[in-house]
């Protein structure tokens, strides 16, 4: 991350958050925590028309409230939260997102009645592989006694790594947690704060959640991890580089379009080049190439993985995935609709806006997957997809069977 970015909240005036919510979903359990300062679409709005009509060359001001307002009404969101006041130093960054993962875990492991972790696939869009380490530590566990695996896959780090965990031979009937760690506000700055550059802001905030479960207890019928170069049309910088790729990739892996050239699988992780930003904004982002692309390239994958599900005779209804913005998710929806063997795939409405939580990256899959258990909109007894479009690119998604649905 770039230590110049100035930061595009102030840490006075907004309120402070901070309140965690656990749930069980059969017998995984799934926690997360809102942890900064709560950002309305009324406050992100003043902040932006006052920017931008102090911009040379903008629209005529009579019309910026207007056009503001549909931007941010296009994304669904309704709050954001950051914490921008750590962000002009990694290291207190890392340091705080490892103490708020310990949290998570301690009460995760108490909820699963577990005495130790075996597994800790931790997924971030950008943070340094060296946070699991600490939030093990700040936990009150030997990091040598885990098996770690970081997952840098942006978006789709969350899912990814759960079907992987599945499909490992060597994590079944282990105690296994999905550690998803998304200060996103880093990435954030005062000139993204402009009608030109609010894509950032307005769709992305922090926030964190995991999932803790034996894979045992779940069965993949089909999977597929599609990683395919976008384009960048989101960059930002990150705080990994790419390690060597084993010679034996997972057979659900798929690469195409110069996929294999931007990405690294191996015992050491899942990692994604993204690209730096051309700017001297700390992230960028291209909203109409972002959508199109997740759009066709999430159904086509959804697709595939439904009708390998429904060769085996599994008839899968339910639907966790990972919702970009209102306009993305609509988009999925409307695709989605045109397959005609997925006609009864129910894929959930935007939910983040009446939530009150934001795109969070990997961790918004968990916390979808969380409030569709609490609300009873998500049968634990019955097959499921999950699904998860990450920015690089990687496209993930899995058929998963319950082992109490047999």
């Amino acid at each position: 991350m770039t230590p110049e970015a100035q930061h595009a909240f102030p840490t006075v005036g907004p309120e402070f958050v901070e309140r965690q919510t656990v749930v069980n979903f059969g017998p995984a359990t799934l926690a997360s925590q809102v942890s900064g300062y709560k950002l309305d679409n009324a406050t992100l709005t003043d902040k932006i028309l006052r920017n931008s009509r102090a911009t040379p060359g903008s629209i005529e001001e009579a019309e910026l409230p207007k056009s503001i307002g549909k931007f941010i009404d296009a994304t669904g969101m309704s709050t954001r939260y950051s914490s921008t006041e750590l962000t002009r130093d990694p290291a207190r960054v890392l340091e705080r997102t490892a103490a708020i993962g310990a949290e998570l875990v301690r009460e995760a492991m108490q909820r699963q009645g577990w005495d130790h972790i075996d597994y800790l696939f931790d997924t971030s869009a950008s943070l340094s592989p060296e946070v699991a380490e600490l939030m093990l530590d700040q936990a009150n566990i030997d990091p040598a006694t885990v098996i770690t695996r970081p997952y840098r896959v942006a978006c789709a780090g969350a899912a990814t790594a759960f079907d992987d965990s599945l499909l490992d031979p060597e994590a079944r009937d282990k105690n296994v947690v999905v550690c998803a760690l998304e200060p996103l506000s880093q990435h954030t700055s005062d000139g993204q704060l402009t009608l030109k550059n609010m894509g950032i802001p307005t769709i992305f905030g922090d926030d964190y959640a995991i999932i803790a479960y034996n894979p045992a207890d779940f069965e993949v019928v089909s999977a597929r991890t599609h990683i395919v170069y976008d384009g960048a049309p989101i960059r930002f910088h990150t705080d990994y580089g790419l390690p060597p790729s084993d010679d034996v990739i997972p057979a659900h892996y798929i690469f195409s379009e110069s996929g294999i050239d931007i990405s690294s699988v191996s015992e050491k992780g899942f990692f994604i080049k993204i690209e730096d930003p051309e700017s001297d904004l700390p992230a960028e982002m291209d909203g109409i190439k972002t959508a199109t692309f997740f759009i066709r390239a999430t159904a086509e994958v959804i697709q595939k993985v439904v009708e390998c599900a429904q060769a085996k005779k599994v008839d899968v209804r339910q639907v966790v995935m990972h919702q970009p913005s209102l306009k993305v998710n609509e988009g999925i929806q409307n695709r989605v609709g045109k397959y005609p063997n997925l006609a009864n795939l129910n894929i959930p409405d935007f939910l983040l806006g009446e939530i009150g939580r934001s795109n969070s990256s990997s961790a918004t899959t968990l916390v979808i997957w969380e409030h569709l258990a609490r609300t009873g909109k998500l049968n634990p007894r019955q097959p499921f997809l999950i699904c998860a479009p990450g920015i690089g690119a990687v496209i993930t998604a899995a058929v998963i069977v319950p082992k109490q649905a047999k």
